[in-house]
């Protein structure tokens, strides 16, 4: 990546997870999240957004139809999360768009849900930024979309640290750079 060519000494460990991660505790350096993480200890601030929609295969609209509104979702199937293993509220972005959704597949991952999608199982809810795999499905209903927005928190302790200013400038850039647009949209925006 750019960031480690041009820090070869820099080791970077991600660590993707549905529980909140205790940046307090410093269980890591930096955490980046859909919320913002309370604590008297964190520094964070709002570093973008992206957008939600809904997507469908190919297949599933030409068995089901195309939805012509938001009132028309009623008589689809969705794919979205296990609601008793939802542990992030961020992530339930299929509420955005119907509040009581007709599942037809359900999966506390993000990658199972986009593939039951796209193999015909019904519509998802997905982040825009999803969509850089190639996995056929089409936006339902371009006019709908949600927001998430994305922070970034580390310990004051660890702030001005060389390492962290250097990561916390790379990420920020990240979300408004060429690198972050997707089929000439973009899928990040900075908060203004």
């Amino acid at each position: 990546t750019r960031l480690t060519s041009k820090y070869p000494d820099l080791l970077l460990e991600l660590v993707t997870s549905p529980q909140t991660v205790r940046v307090a505790r410093r269980e890591a350096d930096l955490f980046l999240s859909f919320f913002k993480p309370q604590g008297k200890v964190l520094v964070g601030e709002c570093i973008g957004r992206f957008a939600t929609r809904l997507y469908a295969s190919p297949s599933y609209l030409e068995k089901y139809g195309i939805p012509e509104g938001k009132e028309d979702l009623q008589r689809h199937r969705f794919v979205g999360y296990i609601e008793e293993l939802v542990q992030l509220e961020a992530v339930r972005w299929l509420e955005d768009f119907i509040p009581s959704p007709n599942l037809a597949f359900a999966s506390n991952s993000m990658i199972a849900q986009m593939f039951a999608a796209s193999s015909g199982a019904g519509i998802v809810a997905l982040p825009e930024f999803a969509l850089c795999v190639n996995t056929g499905l089409v936006n339902v209903l371009p006019a709908l979309q949600g927001y998430r927005d994305v922070w970034l928190s580390v310990h004051q302790d660890l702030a001005n640290l060389s390492r962290i200013r250097v990561v916390s400038r790379f990420l920020k850039e990240l979300m408004t750079s060429d690198e972050a647009k997707l089929g000439g949209r973009q899928m990040w925006t900075q908060n203004e």
